[in-house]
């Protein structure tokens, strides 16, 4: 009798452990992750190594893919900022400088002309430094008509800075594209792209209606 209790609390034992586990989630045909083995005793051994390894890896896996998505969200926020950045670029207003002609307008430092490519205008900026300014006839008081793709690309409009402040005789223009353009006295001021160098005045009388800009009226 005594040797009949013992060998069915063997049997038993494991049948108990086999039920908590598999009630715990760790095993069993629904849990898929933990492995059973009956010895020919009757005894069960219960292996629960591939459930917390597969756990271990689910855990690892989706730490690494968040680090990656903000890493990823991180870069890309960099290099919005640094775009953004890259396109703001504060100008100098005109300046004057003395040449065989008298005294010209000029400007001074990094500049923002408007450029036509192709036939699609954009903003160029660029050493300007010492490049003669000029105006046109043709323009009504506070208003550019150079506003085509030729005249655009031979006459580049020297634009201001949305928040330039102008001093006296300098002024700011708005042009119909709604670029700020500076101007001399509501005369808004070009570049022409034949002038290579500082100095250069080529754009002096062309066809009559373009001149350099002066200090005097």
């Amino acid at each position: 009798m005594t040797n009949f209790c013992i060998h069915l609390i063997r049997l038993t034992i494991p049948v108990v452990l086999v039920s908590i586990f598999t009630a715990c989630g760790g095993g069993g045909g629904g849990g898929g992750g933990g492995t059973s083995n009956t010895s020919p005793n009757g005894t069960v051994t219960v292996s629960s190594t591939p459930v917390l390894s597969s756990s271990l890896a689910e855990a690892s896996s989706v730490e690494s893919s968040s680090l990656s998505s903000f890493s990823d969200s991180s870069d890309a926020s960099s290099d919005a900022a640094e775009s953004s950045s890259s396109l703001i670029t504060k100008t100098n207003p005109p300046s004057t400088r003395v040449t065989h002609i008298g005294t010209t307008f000029v400007a001074e430092g990094t500049v923002n002309s408007l450029l036509n490519t192709g036939g699609e205008l954009s903003v160029e900026q660029k050493d300007k430094t010492g490049m003669t300014l000029y105006v046109f006839d043709k323009d009504r008081v506070g208003e550019s008509t150079c506003v085509s793709e030729v005249c655009v690309t031979e006459w580049p409009p020297f634009l201001a800075d949305a928040d330039a402040v102008p001093v006296a005789p300098l002024t700011v223009i708005q042009r119909e594209d709604g670029r700020a353009q500076w101007a001399l006295r509501d005369r808004p001021l070009y570049f022409y792209h034949n002038d290579s160098k500082p100095g250069d005045l080529i754009g002096e009388g062309v066809g009559g209606l373009w001149h350099v800009a002066l200090p005097a009226p």
